[in-house]
């Protein structure tokens, strides 16, 4: 069973009137009506339990554990004893204490997408996958693209709210606009509620946008060189005979490269 890590807080004993008065004795005390194990998941008074004397608008923290090692909501109180301007007190419930230990969600096997380095204007679409890894039953409530660049980014399916049971998964559509030449990232941000507590799980987005490149070089079915700007060598140390297609797209712009296609190549012979 998981459930949230033991957390210490503090609770404060002030003195707010105009003579000292002495603490002889502080306890805790606990609502048992529905503790199963009544010595493990009560408050645990770590320090301060000690008498001592506070002087009139001074206080002292008492510090205490909430072990959180039962699931669900629990409640004690700090009593205590003193005495002030002679006479003496017993303070019943004093400090109240209250503390829930949730169970907390697995997202192991969740992953994000990573999109490469597409060309300009060429978008690309992926996949993010959320997992419920944990025990209990998850609660979509919401999802979006958030970061600096979520407007390079868009949802295209899987967005749907609903519930996913321990060990179901949900996949989301998101393609990468590749609209700007630039760096980007961004996050699938998803709303989630699990035993009851209401909280956001991101699943990371990246990607590069280059810009189109000026030429390209074709063997085949396969691209063996390209050129953004200036001219494109190209050297042929093969025995055969090598037909280059060169090819851009941006003919308007080329008037004063030198386009070649199925220009042939001969043995130990270069081309730029």
């Amino acid at each position: 069973m998981k459930t949230e890590e033991v957390l210490p807080q503090k609770e404060r004993g002030r003195n707010e009137g105009r003579f000292p008065y002495c603490l002889v004795r502080r306890e805790e005390t606990r609502d048992t009506s529905h503790i199963i194990r009544e010595s493990l998941i009560s408050p645990q008074l770590l320090s301060g339990t000690a008498a001592t004397t506070l002087a009139a608008n001074s206080f002292q923290d008492i510090p205490v554990t909430y072990l959180a090692d039962v699931h669900g909501t629990q409640s004690a109180s700090i009593n205590m004893g003193f005495t002030y301007d002679g006479m003496t007190y017993s303070a019943t419930n004093y400090l109240p204490l209250q503390g829930q230990a949730i169970y907390k969600p697995d997202f192991t096997g969740s992953y994000g997408f990573n999109y490469g380095t597409p060309y300009l204007a060429n978008p690309v679409d992926g996949t993010v996958r959320l997992v419920n890894a944990g025990s209990q039953p998850l609660t979509v409530t919401g999802v979006s693209i958030t970061g600096a660049d979520a407007v390079r980014f868009q949802i295209t399916g899987g967005n749907q709210n609903g519930n996913l049971s321990p060990g179901q998964y949900r996949d989301i559509n998101v393609r990468y606009l590749a609209n700007s030449v630039a760096t980007h990232s961004a996050n699938v941000n998803v709303s989630y509620t699990y035993d009851g507590v209401a909280n956001t799980q991101d699943l990371g987005l990246s990607g590069q946008t280059l810009s189109t490149p000026v030429a390209q070089l074709w063997l085949d079915d396969t691209m063996i060189a390209e050129r953004k700007r200036g001219t494109l060598p190209i050297f042929n140390r093969s025995l055969a005979t090598l037909n280059p297609n060169v090819s851009s797209n941006f003919w308007p712009s080329l008037r004063s490269h030198k386009l070649f296609s199925h220009l042939p190549l001969s043995c130990n012979r270069a081309l730029a």
